[in-house]
Order: structure tokens, then C-alpha cells, then sequence
């Protein structure tokens, strides 16, 4: 084991900045292309049916194996199992700060395979203009989500190996 070198708590950060789009700017978008919502929705209730919408989504995620279809033809989303990758070690920075050696996490929960989220809009019924910029960044409570519930349903998700493509798990479904 080799020794770590615990980092520099006090040490200044970078953030990058943050940008929320649930605001009026959009709510003011959503009332000019919905007019019918103008006297009956407000920003407050806005905000929580996209919440809302949002926390069902995560959660038939996680829930469900063969993921989400996302409304709009946006994609699809799921979580997938996979195997640890060989040339990366994965840290256990808490359990390496109080030992002082490097420390690895094992997975022994999920027989060593660790939890990916995945999004595809590679399918022919998710053509649209400028697919291939879009992506997806699973929010802090998703990921969060997932790793709490991975290790105890780790043998209900799909395998995606480093051979096969995600576009054929898709089939499959």
C-alpha cells in the first residue's frame, strides 16, 4: 500500500457557476406558448410540477430495469451495471485520510460492479435536429439515489460490458 497524501481541507476551490433555469425568464416562455396556464399557474406551483415530474422520473429510473423513455422523444435513460475498470483504481478518500495508505473501494455488495447511468438518444424514434449536442448530467440527489439503492438490487439491472454498446441494450428492451 502506498501512502496518500490527504488533501488540503483549507486550500481555496473553484465552483463553476450555476445556472437554474427554473426561473421567470422560463416561466414567462412557458406562459407565452401556454396561454390557457396564465391565470391558474404561478411561479411557486411551476416549479414544483417540474419538481415533482422530475423526482417520478429518478425514481422509475432506479426503480425499473429497463429505465425510462423521457417525454418528447428526448431520449431514454437508465441505470446499467458494469464492470470495474481495470486501469482505475477508486478511491476511498475517507478510509485513505484516516489510515494514511491508499485505500480502494471493493464493491463487495455488488460483487465488484459498480452503477452507470446512462442516456441514449441514438434510437431512430429519438431523431431530432441537434441530437448529438445534447447530454445528460444526472443532478447530485440522482446519483445519490443510485448508489444507495444499487448494492441491494445490483442483480436487477442490465450488464453493459466494455464490449457491447449501449444501442444494443436497447434493442433488447
Amino acid at each position: 500500500m502506498s501512502t496518500f497524501n490527504a488533501p488540503d481541507l483549507q486550500a481555496p476551490r473553484f465552483r463553476n457557476k450555476v445556472l437554474n433555469l427554473l426561473n421567470g425568464k422560463m416561466f414567462d416562455a412557458f406562459i407565452k406558448k401556454h396561454p390557457n396556464y396564465k391565470g391558474t399557474l404561478d411561479l411557486k406551483t411551476f416549479k414544483e410540477v417540474v419538481t415533482v415530474f422530475n423526482g417520478n422520473i429518478k425514481e422509475a429510473v432506479v426503480d425499473f430495469r429497463d429505465g425510462v423513455e423521457l417525454p418528447q422523444n428526448l431520449g431514454y435513460l437508465l441505470v446499467a451495471k458494469c464492470d470495474k475498470p481495470k486501469n482505475k483504481e477508486n478511491l476511498d478518500y475517507a478510509a485513505s485520510i484516516k489510515y494514511g495508505k491508499t485505500v480502494t473501494h471493493r464493491n463487495w455488495e455488488s460483487d465488484n460492479f459498480l452503477a452507470k447511468i446512462c442516456y441514449s438518444n441514438y434510437s431512430l424514434k429519438y431523431r431530432f435536429a441537434d441530437r448529438e449536442l445534447w447530454g445528460f448530467k444526472p443532478a447530485k440527489t440522482f446519483r445519490q439515489n443510485v448508489s444507495k439503492t444499487f448494492p441491494e438490487n445490483y442483480q436487477r439491472y442490465l450488464h453493459l460490458t466494455d464490449k457491447t454498446k449501449l444501442s444494443k441494450l436497447y434493442k433488447n428492451i
